[in-house]
C-alpha cells in the first residue's frame, strides 16, 4: 500500500511539473515520389526554449519546418502544433505562429511599412491597431526610421530584418526561423541574435535553423541533428559533445557535427 502510494505520488510530481510539449512530430514523413526528404520524424519542443534545428544540405530541415507551418502537405505521420493539428485545425494555430523563411519573402517595391502592413492585415489587424502594430514591429527591428523607404533599396541585413518584422506583428507564440542570418554582416546577425533572445526572455518559444553552429550554441537550449531526413542525435550543446567524448577537451559543436554526419560534401544537393 506504501510502496503504490509512493508510486502515485511520483507519476503526480512528473506530471505537474512536465515542461508543456509546444511542438511534437510523430513518424512525420515527405516524399518526392521515390525520395524520401523526411523519414519518420519524432520531434519535440518544449513551451518557452530556443530549440535548434541542425543539418547538412538536403537533411530536410527546411522541408520539415514547411510541413509544420501548413506550406508543405506530410506524405504521412502527424504533427501537433500548440495542442491542435495544424492541417485539420488551421485557424485555431496560424495566429499563434511566425514564420522567418530562408527566402526572403519581401517585396521590394513596396516601402517598409507596407510590407509589414500587408502581412499584419493578413492576421486580420485593422485599424488603429494596425498602425501601432506596423511601427512597434518596425521599431523592434530597428527601421522605424526606414518605414518610409522602399525594400529595394535596403542592404542585405536591412531585408532580413523588415523580413522578421512582416513575421511577428501579430505577437506569436511560437517563432520559426530559417537561416535568417545568411549572408548579412556581423552587425545585422548580432542585432538579429539579440531580438531573438528578446523575444524568447517574453515568452515566445522559438524554433531555429543555420548552418553557423556558433550561433546555435550561443542562444539555443537544446539542438537536434538531422541528417537524411532522420533526427541522428539530441539535447543541450554540453550532451551532444559528450556523445562523441568523454573528456572535456574543448571540442566545439562544429566538430560535433562533423563527427556525427561526415564530412562528405552536400552543396551539390
Amino acid at each position: 500500500m506504501i510502496i503504490l502510494l509512493i508510486l502515485n505520488v511520483v507519476i503526480i510530481e512528473r506530471i505537474l511539473f512536465m515542461p508543456d510539449i509546444i511542438l511534437k512530430t510523430k513518424d512525420l514523413t515527405k516524399k518526392y515520389q521515390s525520395k524520401t526528404v523526411v523519414d519518420a520524424l519524432n520531434l519535440e519542443v518544449k513551451k518557452g526554449e530556443i530549440f535548434g534545428l541542425l543539418g547538412p544540405n538536403g537533411a530536410g530541415k527546411s522541408t520539415t519546418m514547411n510541413m509544420i507551418c501548413s506550406i508543405t502537405r506530410p506524405t504521412a505521420g502527424s504533427i501537433e502544433l500548440l495542442g491542435a493539428d495544424p492541417w485539420k485545425q488551421k485557424k485555431q494555430v496560424i495566429n499563434q505562429i511566425g514564420y522567418i523563411p530562408q527566402e526572403l519573402a519581401v517585396h521590394g517595391n513596396l516601402k517598409a511599412w507596407e510590407n509589414v502592413e500587408l502581412f499584419a492585415s493578413l492576421y486580420g489587424i485593422k485599424g488603429k491597431q494596425l498602425k501601432k502594430t506596423i511601427e512597434e514591429s518596425l521599431e523592434y527591428v530597428g527601421l522605424l526610421d526606414k518605414r518610409n523607404e522602399y525594400a529595394k533599396n535596403f542592404s542585405g541585413g536591412m531585408k532580413r530584418r523588415l523580413n522578421i518584422a512582416c513575421a511577428v506583428g501579430h505577437k506569436p507564440e511560437l517563432l520559426f526561423f530559417d537561416e535568417p542570418t545568411v549572408g548579412i554582416d556581423p552587425q545585422s546577425r548580432n542585432f538579429i541574435l539579440e531580438k531573438i533572445k528578446e523575444s524568447n526572455k517574453n515568452g515566445t518559444t522559438v524554433v531555429y535553423t543555420s548552418h553557423y553552429m556558433e550561433e546555435v550554441e550561443a542562444i539555443c537550449s537544446r539542438i537536434a541533428i538531422m541528417d537524411n531526413g532522420k533526427v541522428i542525435a539530441c539535447g543541450t550543446s554540453e550532451e551532444l559533445k559528450h556523445l562523441v567524448t568523454s573528456e572535456d577537451n574543448g571540442i566545439t559543436l562544429e566538430e560535433v557535427f562533423l563527427t556525427l554526419t561526415g564530412k562528405q560534401l552536400r552543396d551539390y544537393r
